[in-house]
């Protein structure tokens, strides 16, 4: 008789036979018809709605896993081979670490990324029902944080405003910081920008101190980079990489497209995606996310850590290597030199005239004193930063 991890993985596995026939109804996951939430309990998150980050289990409930809304995940022998997957843990540790995506009812394995386009990934097959169309194409991104978060893709402008009225002025000025972006690339480069690559401008440079996106990178290494700090003696904190996929979301949207072809350098260097749709609660009501995974950093019992799953601890930016997310007072000052790298005279100039015009009218637009202040004092901090 089989144990009880045998039988769950057996009833992972399709058949040889059914392999290629996801209609067969079986060998999905899940546990016999008499007792189907014993299994369960063990296979999936607890209960709970489903598009939302929880704060207290530390999981991501996505609307394509959870088994009573779309279907149980199920995946090919085949598949489970070239993974090296032997039971059910393994299954799911592939795929928190990101190489197994379960999608609607089936588990498919991500393609490595085209590196002209390195934000698009693709399904390997197709699921059933879009046979007849284009595979899907899913994004992976990656978020380094030097610290744990209880809400780690929630909008910074989302954090500080609850007051309807102070949302609405700050609306205002970013609306007005937005078109000059707008006019101001136009009149330079004679390239037109969308309000959502405008406003991708404003959250790379933190133009203000808030907007309602959230930046994430495509490179593993660039997160770690985000992710480490100064660090004299023990630590105080615990690093963290959030991983983010996400469903059909084309590299040419949410303010990529323009990456290439204008001359901002910074948004180059930490291969930045400004990702937009999370709500207030951090909730995914567009259907966006099909995962989200939180792997804070600390040693393992077997002498590697929890980022081995990433390469390691230490990781590589520009050519030079660091040896953890923890550093000393030179090697952290190299490496904000990487990720902040100096901007053409050009680019330094748009900035230069937007903070000017913002500050000659920041008086108008119903902001309180105290973001007044905040919003000053940021534009002081960027003239610093890029020299102007």
């Amino acid at each position: 008789m089989l144990g009880i991890r045998e039988a769950m993985w057996t009833s992972l596995l399709l058949p040889e036979k059914d392999d290629q026939d996801s209609d067969a109804g079986i060998g999905k996951l899940g546990g016999p018809e008499n007792d189907p939430g014993s299994w369960q309990t063990k296979l999936f998150p607890p209960a709970g709605d489903p598009g939302f980050w929880d704060t207290e289990e530390r999981i991501y409930r996505t609307r394509y896993m959870k088994p009573s809304a779309i279907g149980k995940p199920q995946i090919s022998r085949a598949l489970a081979e070239k993974c090296h997957l032997r039971d059910v843990p393994a299954y799911w540790h592939a795929v928190e670490s990101g190489r197994i995506i379960p999608f609607i009812d089936q588990s498919f394995e991500l393609t490595p990324p085209d590196f002209k386009r390195p934000w698009a990934f693709q399904l390997t097959d197709s699921p059933q029902g879009f046979s007849s169309h284009p595979k899907p194409r899913l994004s992976k991104g990656y978020r380094g944080c030097s610290r744990i978060y209880d809400h780690p893709l929630l909008p910074s402008a989302f954090r500080h405003y609850t007051d309807a009225q102070e949302v609405q002025s700050f609306h205002r000025l970013k609306t007005f910081v937005g078109n000059l972006i707008v006019e101001l690339i136009w009149s330079t480069r004679q390239m037109t920008v969308s309000p959502h690559e405008s406003e991708s401008v404003i959250q790379h440079y933190k133009l203000l101190p808030w907007t309602y996106m959230t930046d994430i990178t495509y490179d593993i290494e660039i997160a770690k980079a985000f992710a480490a700090s100064e660090c004299i003696g023990v630590p105080d904190r615990t690093p963290a990489i959030y991983a983010v996929t996400m469903f059909n979301v084309d590299y040419y949207e949410l303010g990529a497209s323009m990456i290439e072809a204008l001359p901002f350098m910074r948004p180059k260097a930490q291969k930045a995606i400004s990702l937009i749709g999370l709500n207030v609660i951090m909730q995914d009501s567009t259907g966006v996310i099909v995962s989200l995974t939180e792997h804070p950093y600390y040693p393992t019992l077997n002498n590697g850590t929890s980022w081995d799953n990433f390469g390691g601890q230490s990781f590589s930016v520009e050519g030079e290597s660091f040896h953890s997310p923890f550093l000393q007072a030179d090697e952290f000052s190299r490496l904000q030199g990487y990720l902040y790298p100096r901007e053409p005279d050009d680019v330094i100039g748009i900035f230069g005239t937007i903070s000017a015009k913002v500050k000659s009218r920041i008086d108008h637009f119903g902001l309180t004193l105290t973001d007044r202040r905040t919003i000053i004092d940021r534009l002081d901090e960027l003239a610093k930063e890029l020299d102007f």
